[in-house]
């Protein structure tokens, strides 16, 4: 079995707009926890209204193209300029061939790209939707509005958001694997491409997976890793896990965001961001003298059986992935 290590890493999270700034942030316990948009509150009444949104302008501070901007979802576009940092920090060279891009001592075919993402491209799919639904509403609004100005018109054009126009790549948008093909074909990589939906262990499962693709010898060089927006106009994705009593009641900033404090009331919203990784077989990376950033060496999962949104309170499936984890590693536990 082949050795796997990681050697570039690409983030994008609320702390952010790379690596550096996000893991910065995080030494230096910087909060940027705010309240919800109030246009939000316009369409319903929320129980929590606390979350944690991207940095200002991010989509500006990537320097991402007009084109890409047309063509793709927000999560394609994080998981895009994520993989562009983690390819960089991997010190790998990249090429244009034509039209498109290719990383150089890299061979394509046996390069792979495993993406994990719990919803894809919910905020094009929403953003068309709300389109095709409310334009024709819209017009006839606006026509009577124009001769009639009741304050309640104008209060239900202005709740009619929606794009100006109906896109018309929105297929390849919404599609749930559009981020993991979108960097496989910017970089011509033609392994696996795979898409990982495992609600909020997609990630995870997805670089798993790519351990063992690389481990097993299918493949030598992975890009992967996990991508997410969960913005919308109207908070209707925020709502979704606000009614269904998962998020943090907290009011106040400094102390909403405690995943692992015994009184943590639910989990912080995050707009969004993406996480990649460059995982490649230990050889292959010595041989083009790569930085070794860490080993993976072992991966399991399983599943508790017990309900979509709360653990099993025994743990004992999560003892037992630990076990078998420690087992196929060749770990002591302690260690």
């Amino acid at each position: 079995m082949r050795r796997v290590v990681v050697t570039g890493i690409g983030l994008i999270s609320p702390l952010g707009a790379n690596q550096d700034e996000t893991w910065h942030g995080a030494l230096n316990a910087k909060n940027v926890t705010t309240q919800i948009p109030s246009k939000w509150k316009d369409y319903s009444k929320f129980d929590s209204t606390l979350w944690a949104p991207l940095p200002d302008n991010l989509f500006e501070k990537l320097s991402i193209s007009r084109v890409d901007k047309l063509q793709f979802d927000p999560a394609t576009l994080l998981a895009l300029s994520a993989t562009q940092e983690a390819i960089s920090n991997a010190r790998l060279v990249v090429r244009v061939n034509e039209r498109n891009f290719f990383v150089e001592g890299i061979d394509s075919e046996i390069a792979s790209v495993y993406l994990g993402t719990g919803i894809g491209g919910s905020f094009s799919f929403q953003s068309n939707h709300a389109f095709q639904y409310a334009h024709r509403s819209k017009q006839d609004l606006d026509r009577l509005n124009s001769s009639n100005k009741l304050l309640i018109l104008d209060k239900t054009i202005n709740r009619l958001v929606m794009p100006a126009r109906f896109n018309p790549l929105a297929v390849s948008q919404v599609m749930p694997n559009a981020s993991a093909a979108a960097i496989g074909i910017r970089y011509g990589l033609k392994g696996t491409n795979r898409t990982i939906c495992s609600a909020c262990a997609s990630g995870t499962v997805a670089i798993g997976l790519a351990y063992e693709s690389i481990r097993e010898g299918r493949s030598h060089f992975v890009i992967s890793g996990g991508t997410e927006y969960l913005y919308d106009d109207c908070g209707g994705i925020y709502k979704s896990f606000d009614i269904a009593n998962t998020l943090s009641k907290s009011n106040n900033p400094e102390t909403a965001n405690c995943p692992f404090d015994v009184k943590r009331t639910g989990f912080l919203f995050s707009e969004g961001g993406a996480a990649i990784l460059i995982l490649e077989d230990l050889q292959h990376a010595m041989n083009r003298n790569a930085p070794i950033i860490a080993e993976i060496i072992g991966y399991e999962e399983n599943s508790d059986a017990h309900n979509m949104v709360s653990p099993e309170k025994s743990g004992i499936q999560l003892e037992k992935l630990y076990n078998s984890l420690f087992y196929h590693a060749e770990i002591a536990a302690d260690e």
